[in-house]
């Protein structure tokens, strides 16, 4: 058991170095809540020239709208459908 642990213990720590992105590509960058044309072209004009290796975007699922008393971020989260458009 213990030596289970111990694979199991290695492999995660091996696990972080496999960002699975190009070699010397290793930042990653947020684009939430951005049209899908503007990140097309933002990878296109500005990230993959200056060696981003990544984008972050919000979920594209069907999710909750929520107005009491704002709209939160975390909306984004609560899935109601897998539709790709709400």
């Amino acid at each position: 058991m213990k030596f289970f642990l111990l694979l199991l213990t290695i492999g995660f720590c091996w696990a972080q170095y496999s960002p699975n992105t190009q070699q010397g590509r290793t930042s990653i960058v947020h684009l939430f809540e951005w049209r899908w044309v503007d990140i097309a072209l933002e990878c296109e004009r500005y990230l993959a020239p200056k060696g981003f290796g990544g984008v972050q975007v919000s979920p594209p699922n069907e999710n909750v709208a929520i107005y009491n008393p704002f709209r939160p971020w975390s909306e984004r989260y609560q899935p109601v459908s897998y539709k790709l458009c709400t």
